[in-house]
């Protein structure tokens, strides 16, 4: 009678071993395939069908029930690519080109290339193709990202077929693996993550299971900038909300905003109560299901975004295990509204810039337009302290660069940008940011005798991004801004935007962002001054500990 579990273990076994083997082979394919689009000459210059190449040798590959097809598949690839007539490219020691991103060791890592394969492989990385490529293109004139082109989306299946997933990974993979500028600072290397998620498109059985592998495709790359479009939030967190925002802390999350109030009809939920259960799951459980499936550069920032998915569910009632604000445990029940009722801009409703006690002037830098720059700048040019609170979105670009010229003392540079060094795919250059025109790398005013003497302070938490980092680097330029708060996003510079085979699209950040020094704020964040402990006691009764400890500071320190 113990016969047949032990067959059916077995059974399970080798096909799990099948499965992995078909993994590991798949990725091999997808990294040679892509290494020849980008690098070969015949192949770059689009002298092939390079996608139907790929469609035509996934089936071979699956299929292959016993013998692995793997080296014939390569070969076959190096077959058809033809002899590689390109030069050897020199590789420059320079400081000004960067070759952390440079990296082919996954060649004479991969076991199942031959020897002769990895030696061909190995040659053509030495001596890439010196033409426009076929699959790439330069973004705005100033910016000199890579963009795609030529990538084509095959289907409009919510579930396509296998080949045609997997051509949406490895696209993907390929582009961050040979353009992305952050790629050294992902964390996991980059060619072990291939594996796992080819497993995970693979096994993937429904509509909902591929838009989870999607999420976890796009979340592999660690930065806030990306995002998969159309999302696949209701696939992997549930289509029905809570209705009401909730802030993550210490794996509990604290209620903050009430968004559907008829949902909570009967029920001590309110500001301030803290959650601990969802539907008999702990929030810490949750949080770590939902981990891999957030995009973000940080910490605090994949926490920020995954704040609104967090209790979301396929079913629309909601068991809630809480504590009040004196700490008394209580279970709720309550209704899950079918989306998010739309709230205000409280932010429209913010004044832009108001004066504090002790002639201390504080602004909502996202507030500023040029229409009112000027004015509000004017009027706290006496006080001893001006405060820049940038814990919002900016979206105006034209105040970043005008704030500066009011408090810098002179002319400086501010940060140093890095575009594609598109002759050796994988490195990139670096220059001067620049703003206006490209020999525009300068802030401020020459000689400036008026600028602003006081103290510069600057508020930051994880919803300062892209250009409110951006704003704050510049401040910082004065080298007389004192930053106050808590880790900041990580996550700036130009975006680009990647179709994959089927109707979905990928952004990411396509260009470097360093401060003068070379640090990189894509993952480290804005370096902070007097960093901030957010607890649960502070959020509980609306206390803005960041300004306090800023107002603090100024005041301490005449």
């Amino acid at each position: 009678m113990k016969v047949i579990p032990l067959l059916l273990s077995l059974l399970l076994v080798c096909g799990g071993l099948q499965a992995q083997s078909a993994a590991s082979q798949l990725a091999t394919e997808a990294k040679v395939w892509g290494l020849l689009k980008y690098y070969h000459p015949a192949v770059a210059g689009g002298q092939y069908d390079w996608d139907t190449v790929l469609l035509h040798a996934i089936p071979r590959i699956l299929n292959a029930r016993k013998t692995p097809v793997i080296t014939a598949e390569i070969q076959h690839l190096l077959n058809l690519a033809g002899a590689d007539p390109a030069p050897p490219l020199r590789l420059y020691d320079s400081m000004a080109i960067m070759y952390r991103n440079f990296d082919t060791a996954w060649i004479s890592d991969d076991h199942n290339l031959t020897d002769t394969q990895q030696i061909q492989l190995r040659y053509i990385a030495r001596h890439p193709a010196r033409l426009q490529n076929h699959y790439v293109r330069t973004g705005a004139a100033i910016d000199s990202v890579y963009a795609p082109a030529n990538e084509a989306a095959y289907t409009q299946s919510p579930f396509p077929d296998p080949a045609y997933r997997l051509l949406s990974l490895f696209r993907y993979w390929n582009v961050i693996q040979h353009y992305y500028p952050y790629k050294y600072l992902i964390g996991t290397p980059w060619p072990r993550v291939l594996e796992p998620l080819t497993e995970a498109f693979l096994n993937a059985r429904d509509a909902a299971a591929y838009e989870r592998a999607l999420a976890q495709m796009v979340a592999a790359a660690n930065d806030s900038q990306t995002q998969l479009l159309p999302d696949a939030a209701y696939a992997v967190a549930g289509r029905y909300p809570a209705p009401f925002t909730v802030y993550i802390i210490d794996n509990k999350a604290v209620v903050m905003r009430i968004t559907d109030s008829s949902a909570l009809k009967g029920t001590d939920i309110k500001p301030g109560v803290v959650i601990d259960e969802v539907d008999g799951v702990r929030l810490a459980d949750r949080i770590q299901y939902l981990w891999p499936y957030v995009p973000a550069s940080s910490p605090g920032a994949r926490l920020r975004d995954m704040q609104p998915l967090l209790l979301n569910s396929d079913k629309p009632d909601m068991t809630l295990v809480c504590y009040t604000l004196e700490g008394r445990k209580f279970k709720a029940k309550c209704k899950r509204p079918d989306k998010i009722k739309s709230q205000p801009d409280t932010l429209l409703t913010v004044p832009p810039a108001r004066m504090l006690d002790n002639n201390i002037g504080y602004i909502h830098f996202a507030r500023l337009h040029p229409g009112n720059t000027d004015s509000i700048l004017q009027t706290m040019m006496k006080t001893k302290a001006i405060i820049f609170d940038l814990r919002e979105p900016v979206t105006d670009t034209t105040v970043i660069y005008e704030v500066p010229r009011y408090l810098l003392t002179d002319r400086v540079p501010y940060a140093f940008v890095t575009a594609p060094y598109f002759p050796l795919p994988g490195t990139f250059h670096y220059q001067l940011a620049s703003h206006g025109s490209d020999d525009n790398h300068y802030i401020g005013i020459k000689s400036n005798a008026a600028h602003y003497p006081g103290k510069i302070i600057l508020l930051v938490n994880e919803h300062t991004q892209d250009l409110a980092e951006w704003a704050a680097m510049l401040l910082q330029s004065t080298r007389r801004a004192t930053i106050v708060g808590t880790p900041t996003a990580g996550a700036l510079g130009p975006v680009t935007q990647l179709p994959l085979a089927d109707s979905h699209q990928v952004t990411f950040t396509a260009q470097g962002s360093y401060a003068l020094n070379g640090t990189p704020i894509q993952r480290q964040g804005i370096p902070i001054t007097i960093p901030v402990s957010i607890h649960i006691f502070d959020l509980q009764h609306q206390q803005d500990v960041i300004l306090q400890q800023a107002l603090n500071f100024i005041n301490n320190n005449p």
